[in-house]
Formats: C-alpha cells, sequence, structure tokens
C-alpha cells in the first residue's frame, strides 16, 4: 500500500524531468511525454501559493470537474497534460495519464489511459531525459 509519506518522499525528491512510454488511449497507439514537474505538499506554515501545490491542484481539477474525486493529479507534462494516482479501491495507487485535449464523452472527465500498476512501477519505467 503506498502511504503519504512514501508520496511526498518521492515528489519532493523528483522535482525533474524524466520520460517514460504509455499506450495511448485516445490515439491507439504507443506514445510517450515528459514529467515537467511533480506536485509538492507542504505543511501549513511554509505554504505560499504555488502553482504546483498537490493539494490546490486536487481541490481546483476535482472542483471543476477535470478529473474524478478518485484520483489525485501528481505531477504535469510540458504539455498541460496531466500524471494522476488512482485512490479508488479498485486500482488503488495505478497511474494515469490525463490527456487535457480529450474528455470522457459520459462523465466529461479528462480521458485517462493507464500508465503502470503502481507508483514503484511508474517510477522504474521511466528514464532521465538527456
Amino acid at each position: 500500500m503506498i502511504s503519504a509519506t512514501i508520496i511526498k518522499i518521492h515528489i519532493l525528491k523528483l522535482d525533474i524531468f524524466w520520460k517514460g512510454n504509455f499506450y495511448d488511449n485516445v490515439v491507439e497507439k504507443d506514445s510517450r511525454s515528459l514529467v515537467q514537474a511533480f506536485f509538492k505538499l507542504y505543511d501549513d506554515l511554509d505554504k505560499e501559493y504555488d502553482v504546483y501545490d498537490l493539494e490546490e491542484n486536487c481541490k481546483t481539477m476535482w472542483d471543476e470537474g477535470t478529473v474524478s474525486k478518485n484520483v489525485l493529479p501528481i505531477a504535469e507534462d510540458p504539455f498541460g497534460n496531466f500524471i494522476c494516482l488512482s485512490i479508488n479501491e479498485e486500482d488503488f495507487g495505478t497511474i494515469y495519464f490525463a490527456d487535457h485535449e480529450y474528455e470522457d464523452a459520459e462523465s466529461g472527465y479528462l480521458f485517462m489511459s493507464k500508465i503502470a500498476s503502481s507508483f514503484t512501477e511508474f517510477l522504474n519505467c521511466m528514464y532521465l531525459d538527456d
């Protein structure tokens, strides 16, 4: 099981560019994207507005109906797409690519493609972009 502490440690240590491959359900072929930045968790005392604030991004995206409350947007690519972590009981810990250009016709949420079955698998399948 993934704990908030483990996620916090990984997110804060990996605020760099990475590249990973995944099957894009929208275009129905293998694809890849960069992680421009991981969203960060702040202690209340240190908190200022930051475009990469995990809590603020989650609240905004949930309130606007961009993504389901069953996922946490944890990172962003340079093109405005999001990397999301499922907190849904059925696929808890699964990592998804949320394409900002396509919405699911039924839910209205961003269309998602599975990247990895776990956060650890997500990190292990990526490599530095030299």
